[in-house]
């Protein structure tokens, strides 16, 4: 991090990105063009620069830089909790520039990817990258204000990945299909599902599922407060119809569907999913059949139980 002199501060000003003649998006940060790693999400970090630059504020920044720091110069003071961020993100080390004050300005490598998603603070003068120290977070977090503001940027940062979630929805739950998992470690059922949706709804992110009231999920589903769906690769599609087609009231089915169950908040989802949406449920209403049209009730509902419409707010999408 760096602290500019005051007529160095006006000369800093920089945005998200510029575009080419091409349309294409062009950033400012260091290796931003060679920067191509994705998470699970397929998230790059010129996609994470976008997301940050929408979390960064002022209460995020550095105490000592906070008078300075402003939307158009919001790369000033956030290295070091963002590096670390982008960390739990990608892995990898976190590295840091010797500055002249003793201090580090710190920056990503991952693998042979070496990013800094802060650098614009430093206007047009050249960092070196090359043979600079690891840095380490319990060193970093030994100062608890600095603990506190990367608390803060995750949350902040958390909410901004959720609305950023731009998957095909529509494909997602209708050709890969996901899995509805309830419950907590002790006691959980998972199905099948291909029914779903993801938007907006009383001013939170939210998923909605629908679950028969036949299925062994449902009481679950009824039982908890949090609930998840999440995603697999396609070599998983054989699993997941033997999750589709098998009652957990019947039989031991996660173990013969070979998945490895692991907590995620205060429920469950499986080590193999590509990516998994923690939701807390905010309302269940049952699709009554007299509201419907003779096809659907023809269609879905000659000899099957009816739906309960479940509404969970999106906490978290890893």
């Amino acid at each position: 991090m760096r602290e500019l002199p005051k007529d160095e501060k006006k000369q800093n000003i920089w945005s998200s990105s510029t575009t080419s003649e091409r349309g294409e998006n062009m950033y400012k940060f260091y290796g931003w063009e060679t920067a191509d790693i994705t998470d699970a999400r397929g998230l790059t970090p010129r996609d994470c620069y976008d997301i940050f630059s929408r979390a960064w504020c002022a209460e995020t920044c550095a105490p000592r830089m906070r008078a300075s720091w402003t939307p158009e110069n919001k790369t000033l003071g956030q290295c070091s909790v963002t590096a670390f961020l982008v960390q739990d993100i990608y892995g990898g080390e976190v590295r840091g520039v010797p500055l002249e004050n003793g201090t580090f300005h710190c920056f990503n490598v991952v693998g042979d990817c070496v990013f800094d998603l802060t650098s614009e603070q430093f206007g047009d003068e050249k960092l070196c990258y090359e043979g600079c120290p690891v840095q380490e977070r319990e060193v970093h977090f030994l100062k608890e204000e600095k603990r506190l503001r990367y608390e803060l940027l995750k949350e902040r940062l958390g909410k901004e990945i959720i609305m950023e979630f731009t998957t095909d929805i529509f494909r997602q739950f209708d050709k890969k299909w996901a899995l509805l998992t309830a419950g907590s470690m002790e006691s959980f059922n998972t199905m099948t599902v291909s029914w779903g949706g993801l938007g907006t709804i009383w001013g939170k992110p939210v998923a909605t599922v629908y679950v028969r009231t036949s299925r062994y999920t449902h009481e679950f589903m009824d039982g908890g407060e949090y609930f998840t769906v999440s995603f697999y690769p396609e070599e998983f599609r054989k699993t997941l119809g033997i999750l589709g087609s098998k009652s957990g009231r019947d039989m031991d089915k996660m173990h013969e569907s070979g998945l490895t169950p692991k907590a995620v908040g205060e429920t469950v989802t499986f080590e193999e999913a590509e990516v998994t949406i923690l939701c807390r449920k905010l309302f269940k209403q049952p699709l009554e059949l007299a509201n419907m049209s003779e096809e659907l009730v023809s269609r879905w509902y000659g000899k099957d139980a009816p739906h309960d419409m479940y509404i969970g707010e999106v906490l978290e999408i890893n």
